[in-house]
């Protein structure tokens, strides 16, 4: 039976669940942190320097996981210019009106834009049954999110472009779609849920790719790290901002579980990235 799996069938027991419940009870109560990291934009205009991006990912918002109530007071606590979502905001589709809620809720800011992930198409926990996506989409729009579906936006006056695929983990991305209307040469912010589409970029080159999926491993133990991942690309690039063949990629332990209702060594976060050009560092020195 492959690794994945058994890990499957071993959090799916009953002795795991029990285990994890107990382990809840004894665990102080979990809150989302706010995260800080400065990152370095590879041609990034020096008048953009500073531009901040609040990341969100994996809400999985159901009875059991949820966190995602805390996002809104959380998010008006600090300034932002975007706000990006990189997929799993539901297991199942009875939560789509009460995500939408948590959503509208959300401070405004320019912009707001949103990837869809795996479990946001699978109904989790039933067997061969899809989401009702149309209405998570319809949810999502109302609550002034951009579904970024294989599609990229300019924005800054056309001097940035945020580029968007579908759920690479179902393999509905298409990178090439996704950056067809980013000209040549410019700077660019890619969004996926999963981060193996790091694996696969080809010439695709953004300056930062921004993802999600692993939850950061969900449970990580001492030496070991990240338990599971669900995830092909290396373990260390599983959680926080990291580099792949010369792409910086930040991946965010999310705010909601999936699995078993706990989390060790790996607590949820939203994260606000501050992007700096290397242009803007050259002037000050």
């Amino acid at each position: 039976m492959p690794l994945k799996d058994i890990y499957h069938a071993l959090i799916d027991s009953s002795l795991a669940r029990w285990t994890a419940a107990a382990l809840a009870r004894a665990l102080p109560e979990p809150h989302v942190a706010l995260t800080f990291y400065d990152v370095a934009m590879p041609g990034l205009p020096a008048h953009l320097s500073g531009l901040r991006v609040l990341h969100i990912s994996d809400l999985h918002f159901r009875p059991g996981s949820e966190l995602a109530r805390e996002l809104p007071d959380l998010a008006a606590t600090v300034p932002h210019d975007f706000t990006v979502y990189t997929g799993d905001f539901i297991d199942t589709d009875e939560s789509i009106e009460a995500v939408g809620r948590i959503l509208e809720r959300m401070p405004r800011c320019d912009g707001v834009f949103a990837v869809l992930g795996n479990h946001d198409y699978l109904s989790h926990g039933r067997i061969n049954r899809f989401n009702d996506i149309q209405r998570l989409r319809a949810v999502l729009r109302d609550a002034g999110i951009d579904i970024l579906s294989n599609v990229s936006r300019p924005v800054c006056g056309g001097e940035l472009f945020i580029a968007g695929v579908d759920d690479p983990a179902l393999g509905y991305d298409d990178l090439s779609q996704a950056f067809s209307g980013v000209p040549d040469g410019a700077c660019s912010l890619l969004l996926a849920h999963s981060p193996d589409i790091v694996l696969r970029l080809g010439r695709h080159r953004p300056g930062l790719v921004l993802a999600g999926h692993t939850h950061g491993g969900q449970v990580r133990l001492p030496i070991v790290g990240a338990v599971h991942t669900e995830s092909r690309i290396p373990r260390r690039l599983a959680m926080g901002l990291n580099e792949h063949q010369g792409t910086q990629v930040f991946v965010s332990r999310g705010v909601g579980y999936s699995g078993l209702d706990i989390r060790l060594g790996c607590p949820p976060e939203a994260a606000v990235l501050t992007l700096r050009s290397s242009l803007a560092a050259e002037h000050a020195a």
